[in-house]
C-alpha cells in the first residue's frame, strides 16, 4: 500500500517532467522549429541577430545558412573559442565562420561537405585544432541533425563509418530517453524565443551573431580579474572532461589526416590554428598526468601540419602568443585582443 502511495505521489512529477521535455524540447529532438532557420535567413540578408547562444541549436543555424546558394571563398571550422573571428579581423569580404560550441571532428566534416556540395569549393579553410578533437566522447549521435552530411563526407573520403571496432558512430542514447532526463528538463525550463534581428547602438549587454557567422560575446562573458581567474580554474576540469587519459582514438586521427589531405587535393589552401588558454588553465592542463596533455596535443598537431605541409598558426601556450590574463573572457575563450595577437594582426 505504501509503495502504491509513493508511486501515486511521484507519478504527477514524472508526467510533468516528460511533458516539459517533450513540448519545450530545447535540442529540437521531437519537433522541427523555425527559430534557427529564421535566424539563418536574417544572416543571409545581411542582418545581425542578438541572441543567447545557449538557447539555440547553433549547428542548425549554420546548416540552414550553408544550404543557401551563397559564395564563400574563406571559411572557418572551429569551436566557440574561434566564434569571434570575423571578416573584419582578417579583412576578407567573402568569408563565413562555421564555428559551433564544443565543435567535433564530425562537425568539421559535415560543414565542409555542405559547403562543397551546395556552394562549391572555398579558396581557403582555417581549421581550429582543439585538444579534444580526436576523442570519441565528442562524437555526434545518430540524433544530431548533421549526421547525414557527416556520413556523406566519410563515404566521400572512402572511410567505413563502422571501422575502428564500430565505436565511432555507436548510438549514444535513444532520443526518447531524454524525456526522462533531469538535465534535459533543466535546459527546457530555460528555453525560450530569445532573439531579435538588428543591433542597437553600443550593443554590449547581449551576444550578437553577425552575417559572416561570427559572434561578439556580450557582457555576460566579461568580469573582473578575480572572476575570470575563478573561471580559469574551473576551465581545467571542464577541459579535462573532454579528453581521455588513454589518449586519442587512432581511427579519428586517420579521419582527420584523410580529411586534411582531401581538402588539399581539392586545391583549397589550409591554415590550421591553435588558440591559447588562460595562463592558469594552461598550467593546470600542462601538468596533468595524462597520455594526452595540452603540450602533447600541440606537438601532435605541429607534426601533422609539417607532414601535410600545412601552415599552423598560434599555440595553446599563452606566452608564445604574447597573451596575458586580460586577453581572456574565462579559461578557454580568447578576447579579440588575444585573437589579434595570435594572428599577428
Amino acid at each position: 500500500m505504501k509503495l502504491f502511495v509513493k508511486i501515486f505521489l511521484f507519478l504527477p512529477l514524472l508526467i510533468m517532467l516528460i511533458a516539459v521535455n517533450y513540448f519545450v524540447d530545447p535540442a529540437d529532438l521531437f519537433h522541427y522549429r523555425q527559430n534557427e532557420e529564421t535566424i539563418a535567413r536574417f544572416l543571409t540578408i545581411g542582418k545581425p541577430v542578438v541572441m543567447d547562444l545557449n538557447k539555440f541549436n547553433v549547428r542548425w543555424i549554420k546548416k540552414h545558412y550553408l544550404e543557401k546558394d551563397l559564395v564563400r571563398k574563406n571559411i572557418i571550422l572551429g569551436s566557440s573559442r574561434s566564434l569571434e573571428i570575423s571578416s573584419n579581423l582578417f579583412h576578407l569580404d567573402s568569408f563565413f565562420n562555421d564555428s559551433v560550441p564544443i565543435a567535433t571532428l564530425e562537425d568539421y566534416l559535415a560543414f565542409y561537405w555542405l559547403q562543397e556540395k551546395n556552394n562549391g569549393l572555398p579558396e581557403k579553410v582555417f581549421i581550429e585544432l582543439t585538444p579534444w578533437l580526436l576523442f570519441p566522447n565528442n562524437k555526434l549521435s545518430d540524433n544530431d541533425k548533421l549526421i547525414t552530411e557527416y556520413r556523406e563526407m566519410l563515404a566521400h573520403l572512402g572511410i567505413d563509418e563502422l571501422s575502428g571496432n564500430g565505436e565511432l558512430l555507436k548510438k549514444l542514447k535513444s532520443e526518447y530517453s531524454q524525456l526522462f532526463s533531469l538535465a534535459y528538463f533543466q535546459n527546457s525550463i530555460f528555453k525560450y524565443k530569445g532573439y531579435r534581428s538588428g543591433v542597437e547602438d553600443n550593443e554590449e549587454e547581449e551576444t550578437v551573431m553577425w552575417p559572416d557567422g561570427s559572434v561578439i560575446y556580450g557582457k555576460s562573458f566579461f568580469g573582473q580579474t578575480d572572476t575570470i581567474r575563478a573561471k580559469a580554474v574551473r576551465g581545467i576540469d571542464n577541459s579535462l572532461n573532454l579528453i581521455s587519459s588513454q589518449g586519442p582514438e587512432l581511427f579519428r586521427q586517420d579521419i582527420l589526416e584523410k580529411f586534411l589531405e582531401h581538402i588539399r587535393q581539392d586545391g583549397v589552401s589550409v591554415v590550421g590554428f591553435l588558440l591559447p588558454y588562460h595562463p592558469l588553465t594552461y598550467n593546470g592542463l600542462k601538468n596533468t598526468n595524462s597520455n594526452w596533455n595540452i603540450d602533447i596535443a600541440e606537438n601532435y598537431f605541429r607534426d601533422l601540419a609539417d607532414q601535410k605541409k600545412i601552415l599552423l598558426i598560434g599555440s595553446y601556450n599563452p606566452d608564445k602568443c604574447r597573451c596575458v590574463e586580460e586577453d581572456f573572457y574565462d579559461g578557454i575563450h580568447t578576447k579579440i585582443s588575444g585573437l589579434k595577437k595570435v594572428f599577428s594582426i
